[in-house]
C-alpha cells in the first residue's frame, strides 16, 4: 500500500459570518491569492477579504432566485472576475469591487447547477438541469472593459438526467460531469465528444459532485452519503465500470461539498443530514484510505468546503451561514525525501573552482538500511508473482478441463 508524503495539521483560525445573515451558504470559492473568499447565500453573492489582522466584505445582488455556484478568477493584470448562477437559470459576471457591477445573460433553459473558470480564466463551463453542459470564452478584464464579453462556444450533450456538475481535468483537455443519470462522463473539450464513462452501476443514489484532483490521476465523486475515488489510469478507455475503483469513503450525511488538497493525498468533505450528531468537516487520506481528521466548531450542516490553491487554508460553511477558515500546517513525513531548495551562486572570476569527489571508506547505515529494505520488497512481489503464476497456471488446467 502507498503511503502519504506529508501530513496536515489543521488550526481554526477565525470564524466569519455577514450580520443579520443566517442562511445556509451554497458555495464557496478561493481566489489564487489565497485571501479572497467569494460566497453564495440565496440570492446574495458577497466577496470576502481573508487577511491577516483584517476580515472585510462586499455584498452584491441581482439573481431572482438562488445562487447555486460560484467561482473567482485573479489574472495576471491585477484584475479579477466573479461569475455565479442560479435557479433563475442566469449566469452573471461580475466585477468585485465596491464599485462593481454585473452582466447577466440566460446560459440555461433550466435551473444551472454549477460553475467554474478554466486555470487560465479564458473559458467557463456551466451546466444545468437542461441536461446540457455549456462552454463559454471570455477575455481578460481590462480598466476600459472591466467585465469582458461572454462567448458561447459548444454545448456538450449526452445525458439522460439534470447535470449536477462539471468540471475541467487540470490541464483542461477533458472536462467530467455528473449527474442523475448515475454516471461519470469525461468529454474531449476541443471536439466537444464524449470519450469515456465511470461508475456506471455503482453510482446508485443522489450524485452531485465530481472533483479531479490537481495531479490529475485521481477522480472523486459525491455519491449519497459516500465518496468514491477512481485511479484514472486504470479506468482504460470507453466504459469503466468497477474499474479504476481505489477507496469509498462513507460519511454521517448526504455529502454536499468536496475539495482536494493540493498535495493530491487529501480530501475534505461537507455533508448534511441528521444522522450527522456533530457537524463537522471530514478530512480524509486519499493515498492510504483512511480519516485523518475530524474538524468540529460548525453548529450547522456543512455545505461547502474549499482549500485554497497552494492548500495551506480551508474554508467550510453551513447551514446557519457560518464560516469556520482553517489553517493547513504541512509537515513531511519522516523517511520522506523533501524538496530540495537550490540556491544561486557565481564564483569569483579570479581563479577557477576546483571539486573533488571523495570516496567513501564504507557505505552509509541508512543505505544499508535502505538496501535491506528493498531487497524484502522484491522477496514480497517475487512471491506474489509465483502466486499469480500458480493461480493462472490452475485456471488454465480448468479450461481445458471444460474443453474436453
Amino acid at each position: 500500500m502507498s503511503t502519504s508524503t506529508l501530513t496536515i495539521e489543521p488550526t481554526f483560525t477565525t470564524g466569519l459570518k455577514a450580520t443579520g445573515k443566517s442562511a445556509p451558504i451554497s458555495a464557496a470559492a478561493w481566489g489564487s491569492d489565497g485571501e479572497t473568499l467569494v460566497t453564495s447565500s440565496e440570492t446574495t453573492m458577497t466577496v470576502w477579504r481573508c487577511q491577516k489582522d483584517r476580515n472585510t466584505l462586499l455584498r452584491f445582488l441581482g439573481h431572482t432566485k438562488n445562487i447555486t455556484c460560484v467561482d473567482y478568477k485573479i489574472y495576471e493584470n491585477g484584475r479579477s472576475l466573479a461569475v455565479s448562477v442560479g435557479a433563475d437559470c442566469t449566469m452573471r459576471l461580475w466585477t468585485p469591487t465596491a464599485r462593481g457591477g454585473s452582466v447577466a445573460m440566460k446560459a440555461h433553459t433550466a435551473a444551472i447547477n454549477h460553475v467554474c473558470f478554466s486555470n487560465d480564466g479564458r473559458h467557463i463551463l456551466s451546466c444545468g438541469n437542461d441536461r446540457v453542459i455549456k462552454l463559454h470564452k471570455i477575455g481578460v478584464p481590462t480598466e476600459s472593459k472591466p467585465i469582458p464579453t461572454a462567448t458561447f462556444v459548444r454545448s456538450y450533450t449526452g445525458h439522460t438526467n439534470f447535470v449536477r456538475c462539471a468540471v475541467f481535468s487540470p490541464d483542461c483537455d477533458m472536462i467530467y460531469s455528473i449527474g442523475d443519470d448515475a454516471v461519470i462522463r469525461v468529454w474531449n473539450t476541443e471536439s466537444g465528444k464524449q470519450i469515456q464513462t465511470i461508475g456506471k452501476g455503482l453510482i446508485k443514489d443522489d450524485a452531485p459532485l465530481v472533483a479531479p484532483s490537481p495531479d490529475g490521476q485521481f477522480i472523486a465523486a459525491a455519491v449519497g452519503s459516500n465518496v468514491l475515488c477512481w485511479e484514472l489510469r486504470r479506468c482504460g478507455l470507453h466504459e469503466a465500470h468497477g474499474k479504476g475503483l481505489i477507496w469509498m469513503f462513507e460519511t454521517p450525511g448526504a455529502v454536499r461539498s468536496l475539495s482536494w488538497h493540493a498535495s493530491s493525498e487529501y480530501i475534505a468533505v461537507g455533508s448534511v443530514g441528521v444522522a450527522d450528531p456533530v457537524p463537522a468537516v471530514h478530512i480524509y487520506n486519499s493515498v492510504e484510505g483512511r480519516t485523518e481528521h475530524t474538524l468540529t466548531g460548525h453548529v450547522g450542516s456543512v455545505t461547502a468546503v474549499r482549500f485554497t490553491k497552494d492548500g495551506r487554508k480551508l474554508a467550510s460553511c453551513d447551514t446557519l451561514g457560518q464560516i469556520c477558515l482553517w489553517m493547513m500546517k504541512e509537515r513531511p513525513i519522516s523517511g520522506q525525501t523533501a524538496p530540495v531548495q537550490f540556491e544561486e551562486h557565481t564564483p569569483e572570476p579570479s581563479a577557477p573552482v576546483m571539486i573533488e569527489a571523495q570516496q567513501p571508506d564504507s557505505v552509509p547505515t541508512d543505505m544499508v538500511q535502505a538496501m535491506q529494505t528493498l531487497s524484502q520488497q522484491l522477496q514480497y512481489v517475487t512471491g506474489v508473482m509465483s502466486a499469480l503464476e500458480k493461480r493462472i497456471s490452475s485456471v488454465e488446467d480448468r479450461v481445458a478441463r471444460l474443453g474436453e
